[in-house]
């Protein structure tokens, strides 16, 4: 029986008057008793903090009726332990109020019997109804002392473990072994009686498929499909098509592939068959014939020299169109578009409370080694504070890569809060009074922590603030003391940022 749940049951029942101090112990009636600095298995501070010892569960039972500021100050003349947050649950648990609670953990300590005074009248009681082997060992058979002769308290001893053989009580068996306190494990049984009963009425309703009736036959007679031809597009004439089209491949190089370009005045006539008369032709019939050959080559190179200044010309069009105009600055790039910037080195904003968990004193060793110093110590190290630090990122990247880390917000005009891109909380609301956001005066954060990543560094142990709870922030926890584990953390926490901007698909240089 752990003491925790002996309190409870003398609590729970209005009996808490039999809890009585016997030196260094409680003594819980004629059945238990417990130290005083017995470890209990309720954890103080909501489950973060050390186990409540069960002097301190007792003080808090006998005056759990004072107000607040009192039963503080009393636990502190007591020299006890009591944390103010813990109150409502720990005296619905102990009254009955409640069967469980979440901060408790199981941390059983070795039970301790209490030393029961040997009775003489039980002695002699029980040494009277002992069998008769047994009384004749614990009579002649004692064994002899150290100087030689039978032990005159081994018969007191006898009686005394007789007596205590009568009042044994079983404490525990193999059942209340397996038993935990305040746990049950009935909601995986009912998940796991719903989904069983599922299955079954899924079974019940199930069906047998029938098997797929097969097509009606039909009386009419199928017609032969009739065969497809092929179309003859790879017969056709290419270069008929791109004259059709308006196209030649050749063009502007004077070959006439498919003797297209010719009218029906410029064709030559078809050579007379073979056998045939050649009609003779007086002489100046045959100058005529020349002098309209030598105009037909005339026009002929004319039209070639035209086709290829043409040819030219659309060739300039082209390029021209895909060559970018100059701007106004001579320098020929393609303006970027408004509420943009093309790269730049983001900022990350700290707060500037001193005792926030980052600010400007450690920030930066944080950042650039992966080693937390609070700020008390950086300032005992000699570490000055800057009004704006430059942080070179080396966790995650093979180069280092510039951040501006600062603890002083833009002004509310400026153009740098397009570079801002995480800021370090302190779950206080006017950490953000005279940002230009929606809301933000008012200690509204929706629209500012959607526009930058919201980080929370919480040390172990520490209580976390309620409007980080709220809010829309990454939460890290670092160790109190390890600082070999630092660096994964603020590897999470750039991941984390890279993640952020590349959802934002940001243009900084990150």
């Amino acid at each position: 029986m752990d003491p925790l749940s002996v309190l409870r049951e003398f609590v729970s029942s209005n009996d808490l008057n039999s809890v009585v101090e016997a030196g260094d112990r409680f003594q819980f009636g004629d059945r238990y008793s417990f130290p005083k600095a017995a470890p209990t298995a309720y954890k103080s501070q909501q489950g973060r903090g050390d186990f409540y010892r069960l002097d301190s569960l007792v003080f808090f039972a006998r005056n759990r009726a004072r107000n607040l500021g009192d039963l503080v100050k009393a636990s502190r003349a007591a020299g006890v332990q009591f944390h103010t947050q813990d109150r409502k649950d720990l005296e619905a648990y102990l009254t009955g109020v409640t069967d469980a609670s979440e901060y408790i953990q199981l941390a059983v300590p070795e039970l301790v019997l209490p030393e029961l005074p040997s009775r003489p009248e039980e002695g002699e009681a029980a040494h009277a109804g002992a069998p008769a082997a047994k009384r004749a060992r614990t009579d002649a058979g004692a064994p002899p002392g150290p100087s030689g002769k039978a032990d005159a308290g081994a018969g007191g001893e006898a009686a005394m473990l007789a007596g205590l053989l009568a009042r044994e009580r079983c404490l525990r068996d193999r059942n209340s072994q397996l038993l935990a306190p305040g746990k049950s494990f009935k909601r995986v049984l009912d998940v796991l009686a719903a989904v069983q009963a599922a299955q079954q009425r899924a079974a019940a309703n199930a069906k047998p498929r029938a098997a797929p009736a097969p097509p009606p036959r039909s009386s009419k007679k199928v017609q032969p499909a009739l065969p497809v031809l092929p179309s003859g597009r790879f017969e056709r004439t290419a270069g008929r098509d791109l004259k059709a089209m308006g196209m030649d491949e050749f063009q502007g190089l004077g070959i006439e592939a498919y003797g297209l370009s010719r009218s029906a005045d410029d064709a030559a006539p078809p050579p007379p068959p073979p056998g045939a008369p050649r009609d003779r032709k007086p002489k100046g019939v045959l100058a005529d014939t020349e002098r309209e050959a030598a105009a037909r080559r005339e026009r002929h190179k004319a039209k070639e020299r035209a086709a290829a200044a043409a040819a030219a010309a659309a060739a300039a069009a082209r390029s021209s169109q895909k060559r970018p105009r100059p701007s106004s600055s001579g320098q020929g790039r393609t303006p970027a578009k408004p509420g943009k910037s093309r790269g730049g080195v983001p900022i990350v904003i700290v707060p500037a409370a001193a005792t926030a968990s980052v600010n400007m004193y450690n920030a930066k060793k944080l950042l650039e080694e992966g080693s937390y110093q609070t700020p008390d110590a950086a300032r005992a190290a000699g570490t000055r504070k800057q009004g704006l630090e430059v942080v070179a990122r080396s966790i995650g990247r093979k180069a280092p890569v510039t951040y501006h880390v600062t603890d002083r917000a833009p002004d509310k005009s400026s153009k740098d809060w397009e570079r801002v891109v995480a800021v370090f909380v302190t779950g206080a609301a006017w950490q953000f009074k005279g940002w230009p956001f929606k809301g933000a005066e008012e200690g509204n954060t929706v629209d500012t922590l959607a526009r930058m990543l919201g980080v929370h560094l919480n040390i172990q142990g520490e209580v976390l603030p309620e409007n980080v709870r709220k809010w829309n922030v990454r939460r890290f926890e670092l160790p109190r003391d390890n600082r070999h584990r630092d660096r994964p953390v603020v590897r999470d926490i750039f991941a984390a940022l890279d993640t952020f901007l590349a959802a934002k698909q940001s243009a900084l240089t990150y």
